[in-house]
């Protein structure tokens, strides 16, 4: 994956706060492609069906790929956006000091002691970020960085079982100072067209968990135009 983050004074800091996490790299590949086989034959898609299939429209099945696997964990989003704290369902049942709780009576330990909250909502992060992406895929709780990162790690594996050589996904970490209000992750799609010329588009991974019908990768409205 590809980082930028101006917050880093030198390549070894940015090294050691963002390159050495976990989520970024795949602990088992070789059956991480397994999981990501066996998925693809679920969907009815053998490597005869992704061969024919355009760029564009693997784009989408990777994204349709982790959107079905993940879970948008808003819980470990607490610690900076208390707002975050409507998106949980009264009835989910959340693992909250050692026993299992309603997301009702979570709600309400937040309302009477939101430090712990927290403190719980940083451990969850810590202990997510821990995990390699490949374990992120198996237990299903993740949040925009983690998406943006399985999505790549999936469309790279995908292309590579269609025997497309000219295409890859790449991703960014992208801090509040720079073309983002808040620090986010974006897919760069990158590709070699018939001119041989490179082409690529920045994707927002998070949209395609959302209810929006009928997402492209490369509608404007959503994503970032071909350069």
């Amino acid at each position: 994956a590809l980082f930028f983050n101006t917050r880093f004074n030198n390549k070894n800091e940015l090294i050691k706060n963002i390159y050495t996490k976990n989520y970024t790299k795949v602990k088992d590949m070789k059956g991480f492609k397994k999981s990501i086989t066996s998925e693809l034959q679920r969907k009815g898609y053998g490597k005869e069906n992704l061969q024919k299939l355009e760029l564009e429209k693997l784009v989408l099945l990777s994204a349709d790929i982790v959107s079905d696997r993940l879970n948008y964990y808003y819980i470990i989003t607490l610690d900076s956006n208390k707002e975050n704290l409507a998106e949980i369902k009264d009835n989910e049942i959340i693992t909250f000091d050692g026993k299992k709780i309603t997301g009702k009576e979570f709600k309400s330990i937040a309302k009477n002691d939101p430090q712990k909250i927290s403190d719980f909502a940083k451990n969850e992060s810590d202990r997510i970020d821990s995990k390699y992406i490949d374990e992120i895929y198996t237990e299903g709780k993740a949040v925009w960085r983690h998406y943006a990162v399985l999505e790549s790690y999936v469309y790279n594996i995908l292309a590579e079982e269609a025997g497309i050589k000219n295409s890859k996904m790449e991703t960014i970490f992208v801090p509040n100072t720079f073309f983002s209000t808040a620090n986010h992750a974006w897919n760069i799609f990158l590709y070699k067209d018939a001119g041989y010329k490179i082409r690529f588009t920045a994707i927002d991974p998070t949209f395609f968990d959302s209810t929006i019908d009928n997402l492209s990768a490369f509608v404007p409205n959503h994503y970032s135009t071909y350069i």
